[in-house]
């Protein structure tokens, strides 16, 4: 969980969501996922309910459809 708050206390700084747009916290989680445990789009949502990824993106209910 460590290295995920560094990425995401980062990217709030930069304010990298806001940023990105509409779907900001969504591309954030790939890149978190990409950096913390690299998984397939079709297996994210399933690592993303073991992470705690939804308390900081506030992703409630990510469905492979979304990250499309």
């Amino acid at each position: 969980m460590g290295p995920m708050l560094v990425l995401n206390y980062l990217a709030q700084e930069i304010g990298l969501s806001e940023r990105l747009g509409e779907y900001g916290n969504e591309l954030l989680s790939m890149a978190y996922a990409h950096c913390m445990d690299y998984e397939s789009i079709n297996q994210m949502p399933d690592w993303f309910e073991k992470t705690d990824l939804n308390m900081l993106l506030d992703l409630e209910g990510l469905t492979e459809n979304r990250l499309l």
